[in-house]
């Protein structure tokens, strides 16, 4: 039977157990000194703790038993030879509770934990898997194979743990909350990738986050990234259910799908990032697809929203689509970049490009609400520009979106099919190099001129549009009611046989060939004059710009028929906030 040394023995001798049937062994706390071969030759079983006041154990104390595990304290001076059967797990807990299994040579202890790890260069330890010994030994492992609540080791065998390796706990089956320690610098690649882990806390000196570590899980809420994180990695948090992401002040690289949400894949979790989010000024890039197909309403560069001291430089395909931005967004000086697809189907209502912005992508801000510039707030007009630093703008740019007048910079050189299609453009300034076709067909603009007309004809119809919007048409004109026939070679437009020529038609139009403009709404004010040249509105057109004069507009003041226009009240049409043009 069992044995039960009393706390008053400080000291059992030599073979004094030796050789007998005992099953259980239980020392009391004052035994200092167990001598050799003292319970050697029994049938002790099951786990025996040695206590802390014990500082020698003799050779062959332990040996020729059926102990399981042995837990010591690290205060024991000596251990002799086979003081303990090959098969029996030596345990040490030290006083800040880690165990320790005592090696082969009775001097050197390995810390018992749960995890599996390497050791680095610098003597430092990366976690590389999950075995749960620890659990094993104190009995407090999973009955139903799920991994709780996991607070990842700070430090290993007295080292610190600075990595979690690539591959480290994909597919465990694990849940709840995952706490990363302070000294842990580098996640490694799908460490975390396809459990059910519900929240995140990452220590704050994180630095890289792998590719796919913390992907397909159950993340909610808030997403805090350490200010400590310089890169996050291709699709890091895809296809949880993010509902917010809080960016820590040095990341520098965000990886393509780092927090999208894939509508291709069937049956997997969703981010639903919604409120504002804010790139910090260190970013450099944010990748491909990186925000897609969340709900973010609001979008902000830079700390305060200035972007004085941004860095981004390229906005990736697909970077912002599909979500919900609305407001203002105002692209940093920094960014030469926005690529396809980086914030269509959005609600953007101002938007103001950076002056160093040269490549605008095919369909990079289609299908949002875009009125003008963000920096016309309060303005009287909505102009809208695309500065002289762009080179280049995509087929569908800037489709269907609310673009009422358009100004485009002296630098561009192409601008695709359909680049402004679909908006509302009235007015064209441009400056540009380029001798695009079909950028601007179906307007759903009101344009308003005036042309003489005759009993029969309205004259120089195609002269007249030109004025008013900017633009340079080609001979041949499309007015859709068909009652109308338009002649090319006189610019003419006949009316219908036998009909009484109005003060004022309304028309839709559309052209083929340069810029191919057209608008469903065109109002043509006639002047019935039957000698001479008729009496047109008296017209003169303002220039005005922003007081640093980067923005520059205009507009088209029209008098009276037949009377000279006062030119001292130009000024006095000038919106607010700008200034006559030189």
């Amino acid at each position: 039977g069992p044995v039960v040394v009393p706390d008053l023995v400080t000291s059992i001798g030599t073979r004094a157990f030796t050789n007998n049937q005992i099953n259980g062994l239980i020392l009391g706390k004052s035994v200092g000194i167990i001598g050799e071969d003292a319970f050697s030759g029994n049938q002790i079983s099951g786990t025996v703790t040695i206590p802390a006041s014990v500082t020698s154990i003799g050779m062959n104390a332990f040996a020729n038993n059926h102990i399981n595990a042995v837990a010591l304290s690290q205060k024991l001076d000596t251990i002799g030879q086979n003081a303990f059967d090959p098969k029996t797990t030596v345990i040490a807990k030290d006083a800040d509770g880690n165990y320790w299994t005592l090696g082969a040579d009775l001097k050197t202890y390995t810390q018992l934990t749960d995890y599996t790890y390497t050791q680095n260069s610098d003597g430092t330890y990366t976690i590389t898997g999950y075995n749960g010994n620890l659990q094993n030994y104190l009995g407090t492992e999973s009955q139903d194979g799920r991994l709780n609540y996991l607070t990842l080791p700070s430090t290993y065998n007295g080292k610190k743990v600075t990595g979690i390796g690539a591959y480290a706990f994909s597919d465990k089956n694990i849940t709840g909350t995952i706490t990363i320690p302070d000294t842990v610098t580098s996640i490694g690649q799908d460490a975390f990738t396809k459990n059910t882990i519900s929240s995140v806390v990452l220590g704050n000196n994180v630095k890289t986050i792998g590719q796919d570590a913390f992907s397909v899980n159950r993340i909610s809420d808030t997403v805090t990234i350490p200010d400590s994180v310089i890169s996050i990695g291709v699709r890091a948090f895809a296809e949880n259910w993010i509902s917010g992401v809080k960016l820590g002040n040095h990341v520098q690289i965000i990886g393509n799908d780092a927090f999208a949400h894939d509508t291709s894949l069937p049956n997997t979790s969703h981010n639903q990032i919604s409120g504002t989010v804010e790139i910090p000024d260190p970013v450099i890039s944010i990748g491909a697809r990186a925000f897609a197909n969340n709900q973010i309403d609001q979008l902000q560069f830079g700390d305060t929203g200035s972007d004085s001291n941004s860095k981004v430089a390229a906005i990736g395909v697909d970077a912002f689509s599909g979500n919900q931005i609305g407001g203002r967004v105002i692209i940093p000086d920094s960014v030469k970049l926005i690529d396809m697809n980086a914030f269509t189907n959005n609600y953007i209502e101002k938007l103001t490009l950076g002056q160093n912005v040269q490549t605008i992508g095919e369909n990079a801000f289609a299908n949002n609400k875009i009125v003008s510039d963000a920096s016309t707030d309060g303005a009287t007009t909505e102009l809208f520009t695309v500065p002289d630093s762009v080179t280049s703008i995509g087929t569908h740019a800037f489709f269907q979106n609310q673009i009422s007048e358009l100004y485009l910079g002296t630098g561009i050189h192409t601008i695709g099919d359909y680049a402004f299609a679909q908006n509302k453009i009235s007015k064209v300034t441009n400056k540009s190099k380029s001798d695009a076709t079909d950028y601007l067909s179906d307007q759903q603009a009101l344009v308003t001129v005036n042309a003489h007309a005759t009993a029969t004809q309205i004259e120089n119809i195609r002269a007249a549009i030109e004025d008013a919007v900017g633009v340079t048409l080609p001979d041949n004109l499309t007015f859709v009611d068909s009652q109308w026939q338009y002649d090319p070679q006189t610019d003419t437009l006949t009316i219908p046989s036998g009909g009484t020529m109005p003060n004022q038609v309304t028309l839709q139009f559309s052209s083929a060939g340069y810029s191919y403009y057209g608008t469903n709404n065109l109002v043509v004010n006639l002047d019935h004059s039957s000698t001479g040249q008729p009496d047109f509105a008296t017209t003169t057109t303002v220039n005005y710009e922003t007081p640093d004069g980067v923005v520059q507009g205009s507009m088209t003041l029209i008098g009276m028929p037949g009377e000279a226009f006062d030119s001292n009240r130009v000024a006095t049409h000038v919106p607010t906030g700008w200034q006559l043009a030189n």
